[in-house]
């Protein structure tokens, strides 16, 4: 879509400035957006504590609880690369983010579980019940970050200007949607 329309194409570049930004590792920020447990992060600190020994560790506060801070410049670095113009911004709830701004399309892609599921079946060599628990667990997390960064309990076709069904539309159809002229 990106390509035919001539645009830039950015997802992994907005934690990569929000990192930057913050002077944190770029995987310190990703983790802040997918908000993994605080159990986890502190088990998974303590084993990469120095020497290995989690008793002598003291822990960084910002490593441990960084979302107040990347969510911010998470959120400022999405107005900055909206900003460039002629950009296609995947995830990052972009969507939300930008939805007073003028010159945005706003799209939501989304499909039955059963053709998601089938989907990542095939892409990732998973079998059903791995796909079905990929995309519970992805589901939930995007749940989790609409209500974190955008106070949004319910995510509806109405907070997007274009909402495709790929159950019925292929990929080829549903690009030809959206660069289609308005």
């Amino acid at each position: 879509m990106a390509q035919q329309l001539g645009y830039r194409f950015v997802d992994d570049e907005i934690v990569s400035r929000a990192a930057e930004r913050t002077g944190m590792p770029t995987e310190i920020v990703a983790d802040a957006e997918q908000r993994r447990s605080l159990a986890r992060r502190i088990l998974e600190a303590m084993v990469s504590a120095p020497g290995g020994d989690p008793m002598g560790y003291t822990p960084n506060v910002e490593a441990f609880n960084p979302a107040s801070t990347s969510e911010a410049v998470i959120r400022d670095v999405i107005e900055e690369v909206a900003a460039e113009d002629n950009v296609v911004i995947n995830a990052h709830g972009s969507a939300m983010q930008l939805g007073r701004r003028a010159g945005v399309l706003r799209v939501l892609i989304t499909g039955s579980a059963d053709v998601r599921a089938r989907r990542v079946m095939d892409e990732a060599g998973l079998n059903q019940s791995q796909a079905e628990r990929a995309l519970n667990d992805s589901d939930k997390e995007r749940r989790d970050y609409f209500k974190r960064f955008y106070q949004i309990n319910d995510e509806l076709p109405t907070h997007y200007d274009l909402t495709i069904n790929t159950d019925q539309i292929d990929f080829d159809k549903a690009v030809a949607l959206i660069v289609a002229p308005l």
